[in-house]
């Protein structure tokens, strides 16, 4: 039972069933009380599976949102190295 995964792309390449679950398996980790570190290009995903959100663009930090903070407009400005608005 690990404590940290580390998944890069987990779903790339497979097809819509497994990667239905894998993502109930990373779920299913998360709600045990382990942290997951996914990297991933796929925004659905990402947005499905994480609790925080860390958008690095040029080598930078763009953006740290929570789930109730994500969505594509914040997230798509960060990829682009502008100012992401986010409510207090």
């Amino acid at each position: 039972e690990p404590k940290l995964l580390v998944a890069a792309h987990p779903t790339r390449g497979v097809d819509i069933r497994a990667a239905d679950k894998i993502h109930q398996q990373l779920i299913q980790l998360r709600g045990r009380g382990g942290a997951i570190l996914l990297f991933s290009l796929d925004l659905e995903e990402l947005f499905l599976l994480s609790d925080r959100l860390i958008v690095i663009s040029h080598g930078q930090i763009r953006a740290s949102l929570r789930r109730h903070e994500f969505d594509e407009r914040r997230v798509g400005a960060a990829m682009a190295g502008g100012p992401v608005e986010v409510p207090h």
